[in-house]
């Protein structure tokens, strides 16, 4: 790998970093996915500073290149993170339905309605 993109790469990492702790002091991002991007980046920054490791790991699974090693862990990581929010959406899908139908039984309750009336006039 080569000092330029080494210096792209470190530099788009402290970026990251930088943007996602901006994130964090907003609350716009909770501490779970936090860490998960702390691990991301320093992942990242190791493998493309340590030029030893990255070869070691081209080599065992045998990369043409060593940034084809840093892809390819960049790629694992984005289908972790996107089976990761399908569960989460699932998840919010399925509180948001029942939360509806709650909502519906609550306004079909004739005891409610009559209360409801009462502000309403």
């Amino acid at each position: 790998m080569s000092i330029q993109v080494q210096i792209v790469i470190v530099v788009f990492s402290l970026s990251l970093l930088g943007f996602i702790f901006e994130l964090l002091r907003r609350r716009k991002i909770s501490e779970a996915m936090t860490l998960w991007w702390l691990f991301i980046i320093a992942l990242m920054l190791l493998l493309t500073l340590n030029r030893f490791l990255a070869i070691k790991i081209r080599e065992l699974l045998g990369a043409a290149f060593p940034i084809s090693v840093l892809l390819l862990f960049s790629l694992c990581f984005i289908l972790v993170m996107l089976v990761y929010f399908s569960m989460k959406v699932s998840v919010l899908s399925n509180q948001i339905k029942e939360i509806a139908q709650d909502i519906a039984i609550f306004k079909a309750d004739p005891l409610n309605n009559s209360d409801e009336n009462k502000l309403n006039e």
